[in-house]
């Protein structure tokens, strides 16, 4: 479905630059389609934006480097590793691989 509609966009483009970036929207989507599976995504409840990403991106390293908090480098991407399951809710299931 969305391949249809990139083409039909693809189809309607006027203009040399503009039909090239159309071309590698639908080359980049095409040879992505596995990854690409947005119903089944919010059929789940994730997300699909970037956005909550790229606040875990701010937000991991800010609780590791607060005020007092001197870490090696070993001790410090171990610290980010656990507050980054914390945030994503894993606590249970990291647990349950370590203990099997």
């Amino acid at each position: 479905m969305r391949e249809v509609r990139l083409l039909e966009l693809r189809k309607n483009t006027r203009g040399q630059t503009r039909r090239k970036a159309a071309d590698g929207l639908l080359n980049y989507v095409s040879d992505r389609r596995e990854m690409i599976r947005y119903p089944e995504f919010l059929a789940h409840g994730w997300q699909i934006g970037s956005g909550p990403m790229e606040s875990q991106c701010r937000v991991v390293p800010d609780r590791v480097k607060g005020p007092g908090k001197r870490w090696d480098a070993d001790n410090a991407e171990a610290m980010m590793a656990l507050e980054a399951i914390h945030q994503s809710r894993l606590w249970p299931a990291y647990w349950q691989a370590i203990l099997n």
